[in-house]
């Protein structure tokens, strides 16, 4: 009666019975499983230059094509891990990182401070070097978001700054502490950010609608700390 009373007890009943039954099965699966957190530091390198473009003939446009940030990036980066083996390691990461006093791309005179949300995947390799030190390089690539809009108004946007993609590789020694590893890393970083400028406002004979779209590159020195557990 009491399953007639409650036709979904039986199914909701069969169903945890399976998971933990799956679960008890598969323990050496979650223990192949480990959660990262990184403290990450990065330093912008490498040549400013720009790009020049036709948007149509008598109209032509310098923008940033490499660039570099005034200050150093900041962040905090969490990622899970699976081991494939002793070697090998994936794993899928987001986390938050700021920089602050950017210069405003439009007012000389101003600074604002850009929030970045990178969601990545990684590839992992990794080698004992003796019983408490390990080895490893990681391959990172993904996407980076990021929101800056300028000059809003009925027509739209001045300036539109946004996220692009993003890939790193690393090197770092880690050393086993209980049950954590800590892992010093050095790495190098390329960043791209996507941008769409009104023509309006710079030349009186172009309107409103007449838009430019690039994109500007960045490249960092990054070092990390991390914590496995």
């Amino acid at each position: 009666m009491k399953y007639l009373k409650f036709p979904m007890l039986k199914p909701i009943s069969f169903f945890v019975l399976t998971f933990i039954v799956s679960f008890s099965g598969n323990a050496q699966l979650f223990e192949k499983i480990s959660f990262e957190g990184d403290a990450v530091t990065k330093f912008s390198i490498g040549k400013e230059t720009r790009d020049v473009i036709q948007y149509r003939e008598n109209v032509s446009v310098n923008v940033p094509k490499n660039s570099k940030f005034n200050n150093m990036v900041y962040g905090i980066n969490l990622s899970i891990n699976y081991e494939l083996n002793d070697s090998f390691l994936t794993g899928i990461g987001s986390g938050i990182n700021v920089v602050e006093a950017e210069s405003h791309p439009v007012i000389g005179s101003e600074y604002y401070s850009k929030i970045l949300l990178p969601f990545y995947l990684r590839l992992r390799y990794q080698k004992n070097i003796s019983k408490n030190w390990k080895f490893i390089t990681d391959l990172n690539a993904g996407y980076q978001y990021t929101d800056f809009r300028y000059g809003n108004s009925d027509e739209g946007f001045d300036f539109k700054e946004k996220g692009g993609l993003l890939a790193n590789i690393d090197l770092g020694v880690g050393k086993n502490i209980g049950k954590y590893t800590s892992f010093f890393k050095l790495g190098y970083e390329l960043n791209q950010f996507q941008h769409e400028d009104s023509l309006g406002w710079v030349d009186t004979t172009l309107d409103y609608d007449d838009k430019v779209e690039y994109k500007t590159y960045f490249n960092f020195i990054k070092l990390s700390l991390t914590i496995q557990l």
